[in-house]
């Protein structure tokens, strides 16, 4: 009995002093630092693919065994991913984006997808922190962009994870119009905006803008931040081989604290229109930005080019007759309002007082290349011989849904021939003949009139010599 006592007494000791240790719990707090640059709302989708830590060992839960048996396709030596270990693997790949993945899906952002749409989430929330049991887990964001936002967490005690960076866009844009002459300076902006930066150590927001037919002016750059001019290096603005570079990384992150989150970027700067416009009557340009979109790691992601293109026109004149006939020996000159047009050597147009100044046109037929949208007149100063000189020769250059070139008739001396495009248009400019008939005041009148008083003297003559054989 007293044996019995004894054990009894050890036995309620070993439970008591069991029940004064502290509890063991599996269950972790995770939070989710949102980093996207905008506060939208969020929605995450919470799914638990292995259970258990490295230390214990990993379990794959019911959900993800039934989705990794049927849903991933293997190569033969791999066999089905029906093993923790095996799942657990393949996870790290895609995780870490190695090129070594041969599995389909093969990229976490298509096996998030393809997860997300077959499993059934283990919890739904739009606050952080949540708490989970210990594990692997995949987190959608529902409301992100897949492809920056898809995170593959392990989960081992309480975590803190950063979302990457999404939502960065830039636009590009020439303010003051989409249409300008060959030499003349284009305006241009890119805006964006300040990102979200909690959670880096570093951070990358590289501005690239690349053109084509344009020549970018050094030292017209400029970058404001919420309307206020700010100052970088000169080595972190550069021009070269033509394209704009603007290293804004350094500035951001160093000023963060005093940054606030979506106020605007905008970064100005002016380029000319070369003469290689002349051939697709366009100048464009693409910006980019490459930007810090993980901070746990020191990935970069680039967002899609924003184009802006401008436009410039060429137009064909060829010298016709009111039956179709190519005729030469005539002279022009184009004017612009009060002013005349004139060529330079490197095909830039500029606009002069002064008619002699201007470049003249001669020919049968003749290409006037690097206007901008607007109304020309096209002023006769040769005609060939044998033909009247024209008159009030006007026609117009438009854009019509800042795509198509229409050129207008606004002249009886103007034949349309090529109308719309790209890529230039063509008139016939028509000449009549003099007229056959003697104008006022010619010779013609004098020999009329000398024709005339001959015969109205000889009907005089005439009549006095029948009227003197009358009275006879």
């Amino acid at each position: 009995m007293k044996t019995t006592s004894k054990i009894l007494a050890t036995i309620l000791a070993i439970v008591l002093l069991i029940s004064m240790l502290p509890m063991v719990s599996n269950a972790a707090t995770l939070t989710i630092n949102n980093n996207t640059p905008s506060s939208g709302s969020t929605t995450y989708e919470v799914y638990q693919i292995l259970s258990g830590t490295a230390e214990t060992g990993y379990t794959l839960t019911e959900k993800a065994a039934e989705y990794f048996s049927t849903n991933v396709s293997v190569n033969e030596e791999t066999g089905v991913l029906d093993s923790a270990d095996k799942v657990l693997e393949y996870l790290t790949d895609l995780a870490s984006d190695s090129e070594g993945v041969t599995y389909s899906p093969a990229t976490k952002d298509a096996f998030a997808t393809d997860y997300k749409n077959k499993v059934e989430a283990d919890q739904t929330t739009a606050t952080s922190p949540l708490t989970v049991d210990n594990g692997y887990y995949l987190i959608y964001d529902e409301n992100g962009d897949p492809r920056s936002q898809n995170m593959l967490v392990v989960v081992d005690g309480d975590k803190t994870i950063n979302v990457k960076a999404i939502g960065i866009t830039v636009e590009k844009d020439a303010p003051n119009g989409d249409s300008y002459y060959v030499g003349e300076s284009v305006e241009y902006t890119i805006t964006t905006e300040v990102p979200n930066m909690t959670g880096y150590n570093s951070y990358t927001f590289t501005i690239t803008d690349t053109p084509t037919n344009l020549d970018i002016t050094e030292g017209t750059v400029k970058v404001s931040i919420d309307g206020e001019e700010i100052t970088l290096p000169a080595e972190e603005i550069t021009v070269a081989n033509n394209v704009l570079t603007v290293e804004l990384g350094n500035y951001l992150f160093t000023n963060r604290d005093t940054l606030t989150v979506g106020d605007k970027i905008v970064v100005t700067y002016e380029a000319v229109v070369t003469s290689d416009a002349i051939d697709s009557s366009t100048a464009t340009n693409s910006a980019k930005i490459t930007y810090s979109n993980d901070p746990n790691t020191t990935g970069t992601g680039t967002t899609e080019p924003s184009t802006e293109t401008v436009y410039t026109y060429s137009v064909t004149l060829n010298k016709k007759s009111t039956l179709g006939k190519d005729l030469t020996g005539a002279a022009f000159v184009l004017k612009s309002g009060n002013k005349f047009v004139k060529v330079g050597v490197d095909g830039a147009i500029t606009l002069v007082d002064a008619q002699n100044d201007a470049t003249t046109f001669t020919g049968g037929t003749f290409t006037i290349s690097g206007l901008k949208e607007g109304t020309y007149t096209l002023v006769e100063t040769t005609t060939p011989t044998g033909y009247e000189a024209n008159e009030g020769m006007e026609f117009t250059f438009t854009i019509a849904n800042d795509e198509r070139h229409i050129l207008s008739e606004e002249s009886d001396y103007l034949e349309v021939v090529t109308g719309s495009g790209l890529d230039g248009f063509e008139m016939n400019v028509i000449n009549t003949k003099d007229t056959i008939l003697p104008s006022t005041g010619g010779i013609g009148t004098t020999i009329f009139t000398v024709v005339g008083i001959a015969v109205m003297a000889g009907a005089v003559i005439a009549l006095v010599v029948i009227n003197k054989r009358n009275n006879k």
